[in-house]
């Protein structure tokens, strides 16, 4: 009987451990740094800031709910146990008070109010349009092989360089 209370001790105080340890270690990562130039951006950022917070509190209120429960079930376990067992009844009182008191602590913050975290595209890069042509009238001559001249009106419009070219 002397052995098993030993090695009971033992894997409660070890499972304690564990216990309190656990939420501190399951941080999630945050963004990379590599922000785009939109506000949209800023915002969801800000929320997810908002609700790492939130997360980060409710772990911090799990791990001290741990800590109190089980100093509380381990002083209400040994009361309650028999004149023999009351290292048998500190150790499994303290167990089940971090239990309970790591799942109260835990939910006493509510992360669900939190905004939804939602990475937001960049827009896509503006696209180059072109301006419109720059038109006008022109008259035109056209010299005869016999010497006369004709004149006649020409849509011209320019180019892309800036050189005056008749429409089509």
């Amino acid at each position: 009987m002397i052995a098993f209370s030993k090695f009971a001790r033992g894997a409660a105080v070890a499972g304690l451990i564990g216990m309190t340890a656990a939420p501190a270690l399951a941080q999630a990562q945050p963004y990379p740094d590599n922000p785009p130039p939109d506000d949209r951006y800023e915002r969801a950022q800000d929320a997810y800031q908002a609700h790492q917070a939130c997360e980060s509190q409710k772990t911090n209120h799990a791990v001290a709910g741990a800590l109190i429960g089980g100093v509380l079930g381990a002083v209400v376990g040994s009361q309650v146990s028999g004149r023999g067992a009351r290292t048998e009844g500190s150790v499994l009182g303290g167990g089940g008070g971090a239990i309970a008191g790591a799942a109260i602590g835990s939910s006493s913050t509510n992360c669900e109010a939190a905004p939804p975290v939602v990475y937001v595209a960049p827009p896509p890069p503006p696209v180059y349009v072109p301006p419109p042509p720059v038109c006008d009238w022109a008259q035109d001559v056209l010299y005869m092989p016999d010497g006369s001249e004709m004149h006649r009106q020409v849509h011209v419009c320019q180019d892309h360089r800036g050189r005056w070219r008749v429409a089509p």
